[in-house]
């Protein structure tokens, strides 16, 4: 099973969502519904892989980083694909967070060939 980290990020709210400096915090909610959907699939033996999708050099670097290093130590057993520098032309973009067709179409083909790295 993979889970995007976007889903992960959707557990993290923005106290201030304008152009202004954004805090990020966890929603706690949010956060254990996630934990809780994990434990379920390690209890029937589904690995879970979290990732990070291309995201636009636009974004907020210090959000990015809150978002990596929010994962790496809530979800520390789980393996953390971090794909937000692979693609980086803008006109592969649909938005800020959103890959458009030929980026995703590219995209896809990155993350085909890392997963199956894993499983080798």
């Amino acid at each position: 099973m993979v889970v995007s980290v976007s889903d992960v990020a959707d557990c993290l709210q923005s106290q201030n969502w304008r152009k202004v400096k954004s805090v990020l915090v966890p929603f706690e909610t949010n956060v254990k519904a996630l934990e809780s959907f994990i434990a379920f699939c390690e209890e029937k033996n589904v690995e879970v892989i979290l990732i990070r999708c291309p995201v636009h050099n636009s974004s907020n670097p210090s959000d990015l980083e809150f978002v990596s290093q929010f994962v790496q130590k809530r979800f520390p057993n789980l393996v953390f694909m971090d794909f937000r520098n692979e693609i980086t032309a803008d006109s592969l973009f649909l938005d800020r967070e959103h890959l458009n067709e030929n980026g995703a179409r590219i995209f896809t083909s990155i993350f085909r060939s890392r997963l199956n790295s894993l499983s080798k």
